[in-house]
């Protein structure tokens, strides 16, 4: 069986120690490098081969997740794992967007640690039971925002009509509405493209290619 090199990083003793204590009682890892500050992470790497690393998001001088893209450029078989007490969904993103193969709490069980660096460095990710509700209600809530800024086909008739040059009574007309409820429909536009004018949302609409 493959035995894992794995490294901790944590400026905490007590959670040092007891993650050390799962880890060195696992017949196919040890715990081969400790560090306590940011700073001490990629030259203690240059020297010694790991294989998965635990690593805080919060220490002194150096942040966890802004050493990520360096260990992974550099050390790229190294595997990251984030061991936070945070589970903000926030976090999460920034992490595997930076280059982590998982995300894990503090209060994490033996048994979900010891397999989450096992999955990492067969190639995998992990991310913990724990967060995934959170990170999912995160997407679920993104998706909502995304879609209320989506264009219904009126307002994008309304936009490719005043590029043709229409005028609001032309307009109104063509959709069996009057005219103030053309402006409403605009100043719908307006708010979900970011524009102030008329000519602006046709602009971005034309860049973003939503009308011909």
């Amino acid at each position: 069986m493959d035995n894992i090199s794995v490294m901790l990083v944590d400026d905490h003793k007590v959670v040092r120690e007891g993650i050390k204590y799962i880890i060195n009682n696992q017949n196919d890892m040890k715990i081969v490098a400790e560090a306590t500050d940011g700073n001490e992470v990629l030259d203690i790497l240059g020297k010694i081969k790991v294989d998965v690393m635990l690593l805080d998001i919060k220490m002194r001088n150096v942040g966890g997740i802004s050493l990520i893209p360096k260990i992974v450029k550099d050390f790229g078989t190294c595997n990251v794992i984030i061991l936070s007490m945070y589970d903000n969904p926030n976090y999460v993103f920034e992490s595997i967007h930076a280059g982590a193969k998982g995300y894990l709490l503090k209060d994490v069980g033996s048994v979900e640690l010891v397999h989450a660096i096992r999955s990492v460095y067969r190639g995998n990710g992990f991310l913990q039971s724990a967060v995934t509700l959170p990170v999912l209600k995160k997407i679920a809530i993104d998706m909502q925002i995304e879609k209320s800024k989506v264009l219904t086909n009126t307002e994008l008739g309304i936009l490719s009509m005043l590029s043709d040059g229409r005028r609001y009574k032309e307009i109104a007309t063509a959709f069996s509405i009057s005219e103030e409820t053309v402006k409403r429909h605009l100043k719908k536009v307006y708010e979900k493209l970011g524009a102030s004018d008329k000519t602006e949302a046709v602009a971005i609409a034309l860049r973003q290619r939503l009308i011909d």
